[in-house]
């Protein structure tokens, strides 16, 4: 995961995985009411936070591989969105 990704770069004892992510998420209003219960992005800037993280999201709803791209070569992950049988996912990128 990202936030845990930043983490380890800056060399904390803290670990992220899903679980403690969405325990926090859980417990913090971290997710809309609506039916899909979708996260809200700045709960995770904040959790990243509580972490000594400081992190920030570009949010481009589009395909755009050239940005795609870049982020990955200059070293920052990416979150991007997948498609499969199981239905809509999100997924962290690190390389190409």
């Amino acid at each position: 995961m990202i936030v845990d990704f930043y983490d380890r770069c800056f060399n904390n004892n803290n670990r992220t995985d899903p679980g403690v992510l969405n325990t926090w998420l859980r417990e913090n209003s971290g997710y809309t009411p609506d039916p899909n219960h979708g996260v809200i992005y700045a709960k995770v800037i904040q959790y990243a936070k509580t972490l000594g993280i400081g992190m920030s999201i570009f949010i481009d709803w589009t395909r755009n591989d050239t940005n795609l791209n870049h982020h990955l070569e200059i070293g920052n992950p990416a979150m991007v969105q997948v498609q499969s049988s199981y239905g809509t996912h999100f997924v962290a990128v690190k390389g190409r």
